[in-house]
């Protein structure tokens, strides 16, 4: 399982330099029985959920991978264990009650320091609005500035997700555009390197659609080089080395 894991690091290493210094490898957390796990199976924090209005659906969260080809933009990010630029995320459901629905995604973990951040796939149909509010360990707790990255969105040739969404830093709110029945594109964030514990997300909006508006969400963190892989990155290195000299004599 390690050695899936480092030759997959070692793989995404080598494609983020193939693809420039913009691109980023991101080790995107796998969610499942209320606790996060990161590539290499290891528990790296928890979720919860809860309602205060409407209904959670007992079948999600739900895998929900954003395969890299269908990307509109140049991808700035690659996941490190399939090195590319798919996002593995996962949907969020709240069946609304008469009047709404509203719901809290709480995130726990000693892991969330420069921690990035994928959330999209609302319908403008809902009025659905999302208050991201990462709790600082050093402060009363209060909601600390998120760094928005960039907002991209996904067509794989049928209900394309592409409905610009709006953020408010000064609110920390991230809220969907009117005027089209398409499901919104995806926002990327970076959590700030202050000694956070947890973040929580605030999502509610109204019963338009009976069923409830979904909710696409990943996180995960930038994975640390541990030395099997600098070591492989470093044979790798060696071997080209060698074949250039060869080439040249």
């Amino acid at each position: 399982m390690r050695a899936s894991v480092i030759l997959s690091a070692l793989l995404a290493t080598i494609s983020l330099v193939a693809q420039g210094p913009a691109a980023t490898v991101i080790d995107w957390w796998s969610m499942t029985g209320g606790e996060l796990f990161d590539d290499a199976n290891t528990v790296v924090g928890t979720y919860s959920l809860t309602a205060t209005e409407g209904e959670l659906s007992s079948a999600h969260p739900l895998a929900h991978p954003y395969n890299g080809s269908y990307w509109n933009s140049p991808s700035e990010f690659i996941d490190s264990s399939l090195a590319d630029s798919t996002l593995p995320s996962y949907d969020f459901l709240a069946v609304p009650s008469a009047s709404g629905f509203s719901y809290t995604l709480t995130i726990s973990s000693t892991h969330l320091n420069n921690a990035h951040l994928a959330i999209g796939n609302l319908s403008p149909l809902t009025d659905t609005t999302i208050r991201i509010l990462p709790i600082d360990a050093t402060a009363s707790p209060l909601p600390t500035p998120l760094l928005f990255l960039q907002e991209r969105s996904w067509d794989a040739g049928f209900s394309p997700y592409d409905t610009p969404l709006n953020w408010n830093a000064v609110t920390n709110t991230l809220t969907v555009s009117s005027g089209t029945s398409n499901d919104s594109g995806l926002a990327w964030f970076q959590l700030p390197n202050t000694g956070m514990t947890a973040l929580t997300l605030e999502i509610s909006g109204s019963n338009a659609i009976p069923i409830g508006d979904s909710l696409s969400f990943a996180i995960g963190a930038i994975p640390e080089p541990s030395s099997a892989l600098l070591a492989g990155l470093g044979c790798f290195l060696g071997i080209f080395r060698r074949k250039r000299k060869t080439s040249l004599s």
